[in-house]
């Protein structure tokens, strides 16, 4: 018994000694983590397993397509957003120039009234023309009043800013 508890146990130390064995799977060597600051599929793998590398060297190409994409997507938008400011200045320029048009109207339409008062008062015009001249003055203030509350969205639209480049 002796003699075959010695063999057996010469045959396990002759098995045990000749090859490495592990049975957490860990391996002592330099392994470095590698990931990129953008998220995408690798569209070209330049180096092997093993592989030395040097610092800066290409280890992969992320596929541009996606990106690229996106870049043409934003300058579609931005060509857009520059649309709508230029259309936004159109209409301050315009409601400017309307506002300053219906300022020199009622001017015009207020020595009208006035006229019209006093020949009332005279006896020597009819009420019509009178109530239309008083009308059409009413009409020109509100009018104004309008496009300067339209000239004051547009600036507020352009943050306040009309001549800002876009």
């Amino acid at each position: 018994m002796p003699v075959l508890a010695i063999a057996i146990g010469l045959e396990w130390y002759a098995r045990s000694t000749r090859w490495a064995e592990t049975e957490n799977a860990y391996v002592k060597a330099n392994v470095i983590a590698v990931s990129a600051e953008v998220s995408g599929r690798v569209a070209e793998l330049a180096v092997r397993d093993q592989q030395r590398v040097e610092r800066g060297m290409l280890l992969f190409a992320i596929d541009p397509a996606p990106y690229q994409l996106a870049v043409q997507r934003a300058e579609a938008q931005l060509g857009v957003t520059r649309t709508e400011i230029e259309t936004l200045r159109a209409e301050y320029r315009t409601a400017l120039r309307e506002t300053e048009e219906a300022g020199a109207r009622i001017t015009c339409l207020s020595r009208q009234f006035e006229r019209q008062r006093m020949l009332k008062e005279k006896g020597m015009t009819r009420e019509e023309l009178y109530d239309d001249a008083r009308n059409n003055l009413d009409s020109a203030e509100r009018r104004i009043a309008s496009l300067k509350e339209s000239s004051s969205r547009a600036l507020a639209a352009l943050d306040g800013k009309p001549a800002a480049p876009p």
